[in-house]
């Protein structure tokens, strides 16, 4: 029997990506895209259908599933030199596709294990913007072609035929050296933007923050129904991706520029952060202290010009200092109304 050359190519790009499961998408020039999302052995009892498909003008498109785990990010749009830029500097694809005569896409598998959607999609962009990569097509959703059909595209039209997508390297199982490092650096990425979103939902949650009362139990009563309402806001944005601790940082700063004392703060951090006490155990007193204090101390050292990546690592020691300080004030203070109770006990 005749050699079937585009089941071969589709078993070679099969292996080479080694997902669990994939969605093949059948792309009609006026219809839009279908998809299907099919189990390796699925796509290959497709082949037949996908070649009737693709000679009726429909580009033939395959992507890791979304409903699955993955590591593989896609890299489209290269040149052969900047697919050998890619191993010399440790990111050797696991599958190389030529899509057109000189055009190239790149599968590159992170790590062993499976990575968030977002990681991937952070990684797609540095390795586009770094390779002069279609920034389009750098995200963890993005199609990449399913060779052995053909490439659709008008424009690739060469002497009237259009180019068959081929398998220009595949190694399946391969990991890329440096990806564990990609990840790393996506995952401090987006630990800085969601920083700088936290951020700005709590200024804006503090600009309509309650005006300090007089009497405590009000001001106590006020804030912490500002703080579970912002807590809740955040939640219902960010759901559980994003650092709680930093977020208490976040708003102890806000209630402080507010006007709120230390104490009310630091009560409002003890009562209202949820699950404050399963997240920090036997260090919860401390951690109460040190978030309210030093967002204390910041603020007076920010009203004085100061810049955060200065005094950053002065402000626990500061905020501890005053504690002290706040602490033997009392003491003295206490000992003073005992003193003067014993006197009036005299007379």
């Amino acid at each position: 029997m005749p050699t079937d050359r585009t089941a071969q190519a589709v078993e070679r790009q099969l292996a080479a990506m080694d997902c669990a499961r994939y969605e093949i998408g059948v792309r009609h020039p006026s219809k839009g895209m279908l998809i299907r999302e099919w189990a390796a052995d699925q796509v290959r009892k497709a082949v037949a259908w996908l070649k009737r498909m693709n000679a009726q003008g429909q580009d033939i498109y395959i992507r890791p599933a979304r409903s699955a785990a993955a590591s593989l990010v896609l890299v489209d749009d290269l040149s052969a030199e900047k697919v050998r830029d890619l191993a010399a500097q440790g990111l050797a694809p696991a599958l190389v596709t030529q899509t057109s005569a000189g055009n190239f896409q790149a599968w590159v598998r992170l790590s062993e294990e499976a990575q968030p959607p977002a990681v991937r999609t952070a990684v797609a962009k540095h390795l586009a913007q770094q390779l002069g990569g279609d920034p389009n097509s750098a995200d963890h959703g993005h199609f990449g072609r399913l060779a052995g059909f053909t490439n659709r595209k008008p424009e690739r039209v060469t002497n009237g035929r259009q180019p068959y997508v081929l398998v220009e390297r595949a190694d399946p199982g391969a990991v890329a050296e440096r990806g564990r490092d990609l990840v790393q650096q996506a995952l401090a990425t987006i630990s800085r933007a969601h920083a700088i979103e936290v951020r700005a939902a709590v200024k804006e949650a503090a600009a309509q923050a309650p005006a300090p009362a007089r009497a405590w139990a009000q001001r106590s009563r006020e804030l912490g129904t500002w703080y579970s309402g912002m807590w809740k806001g955040l939640r219902d944005r960010f759901g559980d991706d994003f650092d709680a601790s930093r977020a208490d940082w976040m708003c102890a700063v806000a209630l402080i520029g507010k006007g709120y004392d230390v104490d009310s703060v630091a009560d409002a951090i003890a009562k209202h952060s949820p699950n404050v006490e399963q997240r920090k155990g036997r260090d919860l007193d401390d951690y109460i202290v040190s978030t309210a204090g030093k967002a204390e101390i910041w603020c007076e050292l920010r009203d004085k010009g100061a810049a955060y990546a200065d005094v950053a690592e002065k402000l626990l020691p500061l905020a501890q200092q005053r504690q002290a300080e706040r602490s033997a004030e009392h003491e003295r203070q206490a000992s003073a109304r005992e003193r003067d109770r014993g006197f009036d006990m005299e007379r």
